[in-house]
């Protein structure tokens, strides 16, 4: 056998293990898009937070899980008016946040820990939010 009929042996078994990998596990395709639309949601929700803490004035998010859509309310502050705004969610996961609004503070707190489980089958991931320090996992 020649070097080159061993790597061409070598190719096919290769790519016959990565076919039967994502077929032993028919749960990776979903796995994908639960933790990529929780880690959108995660950004979201940072550029909200400094939002509220770069424009001095609360932020308040309402989550419209009928609709899909965030509405978000923020107040006049000495950095500029109150504006509000309405982002489309495009979550291929069903969202069931602990609460439907969340507000976030110029000392970038939150008025309440939420918890937001997306949800596609039984693939989950969650997204949370702690009130004392604002943080968002």
């Amino acid at each position: 056998m020649s070097l080159i009929e061993v790597t061409m042996i070598l190719i096919v078994i290769s790519g016959v293990a990565l076919i039967g990998m994502t077929q032993l596990d028919g749960q990776w395709y979903a796995r994908r898009n639960v933790h990529g639309d929780a880690e959108q949601l995660r950004q979201a929700l940072r550029t909200i937070r400094n939002t509220a803490i770069e424009q001095q004035a609360d932020v308040r998010v309402t989550m419209d899980t009928r609709n899909d859509q965030w509405q978000i309310d923020q107040a006049a502050g000495p950095m500029g008016p109150a504006k509000q705004w309405t982002i489309p969610l495009q979550s291929t996961a069903s969202l069931r946040p602990t609460r439907n609004n969340v507000t976030f503070y110029p000392t970038g707190s939150a008025d309440r820990d939420v918890q937001l489980r997306l949800s596609d089958g039984t693939v989950t991931d969650e997204v949370r939010i702690t009130a004392v320090s604002g943080m968002i996992q």
